[in-house]
């Protein structure tokens, strides 16, 4: 039902030529420009899609918590939550839908779906190998549409004797987050700041979102490679998906290092064993 309406796609690339006064020689191959389009007749256009192709761009003002050092990130402003949830209900089975609601103690139309908006994304600091297992080290945010409502949302779902849930202010930001027996490199929480939800692996993450949102010197907004790419990340858009693949390629290298570490490890203690 998707593809009703489906004409063309159409892609097309070229050299990028960075502006003049940027880094980098213009032409010399090192960034390529390229588009990409999906051609619908838009009368036969699935309504559900219809919305989400048709949302407006607008300026992007996660940047400005968004830390630098990240290897990966990812906004947009298309999600219609409403749209999604009734594609979804469809579905489901009336009593699976009221079972859900019970369970989450709240009601998804009432509570939920007006609380948030639709600028949805997150972003991948890397994984935290010092432990006994990788723990990623993620972010993930949504817009707010009302405070209020948002904040019971997020009070009704972690309100559970089995959550230690604590609290921090910091930066004049409350920080709620659980503490868990894998140590303080994973104590995922949640805050609220500059009209987002933020919910993180770890304490760390958060707190680093919001010295960044103290400091814009701190953001990937003022990181030079960046900044170099000249790409209007920072224009009114619809989606933005930033990634440095050098590094993740360091990182996977690096859990392949990990794996390897924790074999001869194993077979030194089971050596260890048959020699008493």
């Amino acid at each position: 039902r998707q593809m009703a309406g489906f004409k063309a796609w159409v892609y097309s690339w070229a050299p990028y030529i960075p502006h003049s006064g940027t880094t980098g020689q213009a032409g010399d191959g090192s960034l390529i420009k390229g588009k990409f389009a999906i051609l619908y007749d838009k009368e036969k256009l699935d309504p559900r899609l219809k919305t989400m192709y048709s949302c407006p761009p607008v300026e992007n003002k996660t940047l400005g918590f968004i830390p630098r050092q990240v290897m990966g990130y990812q906004w947009n402003n298309c999600y219609d939550l409403k749209s999604q949830w009734a594609y979804l209900k469809e579905g489901l089975p009336e009593e699976a839908a009221a079972s859900l609601e019970s369970a989450l103690k709240l009601s998804i139309e009432k509570d939920i779906l007006p609380a948030f908006g639709d600028e949805w994304g997150g972003y991948w600091s890397g994984l935290n190998l010092t432990g006994a297992f990788p723990l990623p080290e993620l972010l993930f945010f949504v817009k707010i549409n009302d405070i209020s409502a948002a904040e019971k949302v997020m009070t009704t779902l972690t309100q559970n004797q089995y959550l230690l849930l604590q609290n921090e202010n910091y930066r004049n930001v409350a920080i709620q987050y659980v503490v868990l027996p894998l140590g303080v490199d994973w104590q995922p929480g949640y805050c609220f700041l500059n009209g987002y939800l933020l919910l993180a692996t770890s304490l760390k993450e958060l707190k680093d979102a919001i010295d960044t949102a103290n400091d814009s010197a701190l953001s990937l907004a003022a990181d030079e490679g960046f900044k170099r790419m000249d790409l209007s990340f920072t224009d009114q858009n619809n989606a933005v998906i930033f990634l440095r693949l050098d590094e993740i390629l360091r990182q996977g290298r690096a859990i392949v290092e990990w794996g390897l570490d924790q074999m001869k490890a194993k077979a030194a203690r089971d050596q260890a064993f048959k020699e008493g």
